[in-house]
């Protein structure tokens, strides 16, 4: 697992994602205007995003969050820990095909 870290977020991210420059830039270009549209002006405690890359690693994340215990495959994100936790957009295209 690999980390990037600006002022705002640290986020954790598989080294062999090849979307995650772009990503990465597209926060770095818009982290302003995503703050302001929220009305953020100071964050006390950086945002941790983790996406993953595997649905099953994922459930086992989310699954103790849950109140009927049940995961289901439309759950792609959540922030019951307090930070936001995703499925990488590869996965979600794979999962989706298979589908």
């Amino acid at each position: 697992m690999e980390i990037y870290e600006n002022d705002f977020l640290i986020l954790f991210y598989n080294v062999d994602d090849t979307n995650i420059k772009n990503i990465i830039e597209i926060i770095n270009e818009r982290i302003k205007e995503i703050a302001d549209f929220f009305r953020i002006s100071k964050i006390e405690n950086k945002i941790i995003v983790k996406l993953y890359y595997s649905q099953e690693e994922f459930k086992e994340y989310l699954v103790p969050y849950l109140d009927d215990g049940k995961y289901y495959d439309w759950m792609i994100a959540s922030t019951d820990d307090g930070n936001i936790n995703i499925l990488s957009f590869l996965t979600c295209t794979i999962r989706t095909a298979s589908l």
